[in-house]
């Protein structure tokens, strides 16, 4: 069995609750939702499944002895903030010398904001410095988590006031990370810091043929999956209508006796 999957991250917290809370439902659906202060935590990683910054789940990322993950979307907000994909004890994004990066940022993939009027400033204006823009698919190089991994994915805000040019640079609006405060309803999403992952998940039998893909040096794709189950049923019934003749051939070879 296969399936796409995606997970969104919102780190917006219920009425200025202090300390962050985890919260299991969207947070988004609370009265008074605010966006957590990140003085404490500027700069550090948050991890966006089970670091206690808006919405969280239960246990951390693992993919089971009988899944295979392919992950190739990644998109983070607001643009000076950065996501980095970890696996086991690894980061996957490093330097040319090995060193440790933030990752992917919000201006290089931004997750874009909606609602709030600034949205149809926006909209009307797809060349403005905040223009819509997609998020980072890797195509060509996606992020494949075996069975039995641990994984999950670091928000950074990497710049604690930040300042958005709206329209076609007739207006701006500006945000400080380091106090605690709500949305501006004018605004909308534009300023709540989001992560969005979108991956395969390949379950069951499924997850055999993509991890004998991954070591035979091919694609793990649902085309290339499916494409070695079509093989591999095809296989089996030449075999076995080879078997059929050979069996036949055999019985023919037997004389006929009459009692």
């Amino acid at each position: 069995m296969l399936r796409r999957q995606a997970y969104e991250w919102r780190g917006i917290v219920p009425d200025g609750a202090s300390p962050p809370v985890t919260l299991n439902l969207h947070p988004i659906l609370t009265l008074n939702p605010v966006i957590p202060a990140y003085n404490a935590a500027a700069l550090a990683p948050v991890d966006i499944f089970v670091g206690g910054y808006g919405s969280n789940l239960d246990i951390p990322a693992n993919v089971t002895a009988s899944q295979f993950i392919v992950l190739d979307e990644i998109s983070v907000w607001p643009p000076e903030a950065s996501a980095q994909i970890w696996i086991e004890e690894t980061l996957y994004y490093v330097n040319p010398d090995g060193t440790a990066t933030r990752g992917v940022t919000g201006n290089t993939t931004p997750f874009t904001p909606t609602g709030g009027n600034l949205r149809q400033t926006i909209i009307a204006n797809p060349k403005a410095p905040l223009g819509i823009m997609p998020s980072y698919r890797l195509t060509d190089t996606p992020i494949y988590i075996k069975q039995g991994q641990t994984w999950g994915c670091y928000f950074y805000i990497t710049q604690l006031q930040q300042t958005q040019i709206c329209g076609k640079g007739t207006g701006t609006s500006t945000w400080d990370y380091s106090v605690s405060a709500s949305p501006r309803p004018e605004e909308g999403d534009l300023w709540v810091p989001r992560v969005y992952l979108e991956f395969v998940l390949f379950d069951g039998a499924d997850s055999i043929i993509a991890y004998k893909l991954m070591q035979q040096d091919i694609p793990v794709t649902v085309e290339n999956v499916t494409a070695y189950k079509q093989m591999v049923i095809r296989h089996k019934l030449m075999a076995d209508i080879h078997e059929k003749k050979e069996n036949e051939k055999k019985l023919s070879d037997i004389p006929e006796r009459f009692i």
